[in-house]
């Protein structure tokens, strides 16, 4: 966490690392809001931060974040260099070593029809990203189907852990569990937030067998794995698109088995905006996140 706080100019810097340890370890978002107070998502809820690290519950008496503090947010998150994150600005968003999520508001750049990247920052959402190793071990065996992984889908509204829990999926499976020996694992990170994968070095345990396609789009991440790692298992975040679908197809013509997550309330919820792609899926795992826990609701079987 500190190493995170590190990217952050002063004097925000300070008053994050002012922060009591136990207000550290529960942060799932950082909050910038051009003239409004710091803000700081907890697993109890949105809190503001006054210049000594203070824990406050309204914004009044709280740090203001000021123009010139997004400005120096922005050159530090990319080092310096826009134009080497450009596609990732584009797409609204930089991923940080270690896995931590930047998202951004502005003014849009348009180039021939398409959004290029963002300028003129208003407003930034740091989203914390937490390895938590052994998420997923009650989960498992329901993912085995004799010596075969199902084609899972992990469903859940944002915020609830479907990235957390995939990660340790992947970390399982590479691994191997008492019922299962291990196996090849391929994740088509779009983001860099399964892996954290940094200059080439892995900010998170995703197995020994795993192998990672970094900030490809997820369907030609997918398409490319399969054609080059072999994979017996495919994981990839968020999914969606009609190019997703058709990636999930061919993987699972081809022999490998697919895991995924996708935004959702349920699997009712899934199968009524995205059918022809829950079709494809033999396991459905819905979370939540209920009295400041994140749960598994529940763990259903295609029928």
């Amino acid at each position: 966490m500190l190493a995170l706080f590190d990217y952050f100019p002063q004097p925000l810097r300070m008053i994050l690392y002012r922060l009591p340890e136990a207000v550290q370890d529960q942060l799932e978002e950082i909050r910038l809001r051009n003239n409004q107070g710091l803000g700081l998502r907890l697993r109890e809820g949105l809190f503001y931060a006054d210049k000594q690290g203070k824990l406050l519950s309204s914004p009044h008496q709280s740090f203001i974040i000021e123009k010139n503090h997004l400005d120096s947010c922005l050159e530090q998150f990319t080092a310096s260099s826009l134009y080497a994150r450009e596609h990732e600005l584009s797409c609204g968003y930089l991923t940080l070593e270690g896995g931590h999520r930047v998202g951004f508001c502005g003014t849009c750049i348009i180039k021939n029809g398409t959004i290029s990247g963002i300028r003129d920052i208003t407003s930034m959402n740091i989203r914390i990203a937490h390895q938590i190793l052994g998420a997923s071990d009650e989960l498992m065996p329901y993912l085995l189907k004799g010596d075969r992984v199902k084609n899972t889908l992990i469903i859940s509204p944002p915020g609830c852990g479907k990235t957390t829990l995939l990660r340790d999926i992947a970390r399982n499976l590479s691994n191997g569990f008492e019922q299962f020996s291990g196996t090849d694992v391929a994740i088509a990170d779009e983001r860099g937030e399964l892996a954290a994968v940094c200059h080439g070095v892995l900010g998170n345990d995703v197995g020994i067998r795993t192998d990672i396609l970094n900030y490809s789009p997820k369907a030609e991440g997918m398409l490319m794995l399969l054609r080059t790692m072999s994979p017996k298992v495919l994981i990839t975040d968020e999914i969606g698109s009609l190019q997703d679908e058709n990636a999930i197809k061919q993987a699972s013509l081809s022999g490998v088995s697919v895991i995924c997550s996708a935004h959702g309330y349920s699997r009712t919820d899934i199968a009524k905006r995205m059918s022809s792609i829950s079709k494809l899926f033999e396991l459905f795992v819905t979370l939540e996140f209920q009295n400041g826990i994140h749960n598994i609701r529940s763990i259903e079987d295609y029928v």
